[in-house]
């Protein structure tokens, strides 16, 4: 058999038989694909091709891996459906960020989100104050889900110039940030301290509000149970 026409008759096969798994194993929208069924796929494409297009497995021994991989992913769908526990296992929890207004370091640490990574979210939703948010939750994937307070102003043409300032985040103080707003590190660390603040470390984010305002987020604040 000429070899292009192998290669063909290989694509082909391998094309057809990963739109099989993929269809058995389920639809799902691109906004509900968790990583488990994103790093699942790409398996199963990566197998497919080093069965069928590089000869890297062979055919028949790449067949019965395409088909236990995709049983698996199969068994594992099916459980989540029905089962809680092996729901939470296998997609994980959407995790609480953000409660009235604080930002919940430990949670953020759980999702390998950071702070920057947090406020940028919130700046594509135009928020520029963490205090405006009642709510926030990071769902599992990977989109930020906020409820604003209703009872706040988000807008004011009189501090617009202040907005985003970040002046402290983690622990460290952004001089240039600092300047930007012609402010000083000794009015900062004076604002520090009249909150009984005696160290940047314990300062997650410090920032001027667009109501120019000095929103102070500590690492120890949780939201409290009730």
């Amino acid at each position: 058999m000429p070899e292009a026409l192998e290669y063909a008759l290989r694509t082909s096969l391998a094309f057809f038989i990963v739109m099989l798994l993929t269809r058995t194993i389920g639809r799902k929208q691109l906004a509900q694909i968790t990583l488990f069924d994103f790093v699942s796929t790409i398996t199963l494409g990566i197998l497919a091709v080093s069965t069928l297009v590089t000869h890297t497995l062979g055919i028949f021994t790449g067949l019965i891996a395409l088909a236990v991989w995709g049983g698996l992913t199969l068994v594992s769908n099916l459980f989540s459906l029905k089962s809680l526990p092996a729901r939470k296992f296998l997609t994980s929890d959407p995790v609480m960020v953000i409660h009235n207004g604080k930002i919940l370091e430990n949670n953020l640490a759980k999702t390998y989100y950071n702070v920057n990574i947090l406020l940028e979210q919130l700046k594509i939703k135009n928020i520029f104050d963490p205090a405006e948010v009642q709510i926030g939750i990071l769902k599992i994937d990977g989109e930020l889900n906020i409820l604003k307070k209703t009872d706040i102003q988000t807008k004011n043409p009189a501090a617009g110039k202040f907005t985003g300032k970040e002046l402290i985040i983690d622990g460290q103080i952004i001089d240039t940030a600092l300047r930007r707003a012609g402010l000083t590190r000794e009015w900062l660390l004076y604002e520090l301290t009249s909150r009984g603040i005696t160290n940047t470390r314990e300062v997650v984010i410090a920032a001027i509000t667009p109501t120019g305002k000095l929103y102070i987020d500590l690492e120890e604040d949780q939201p409290k149970k009730n």
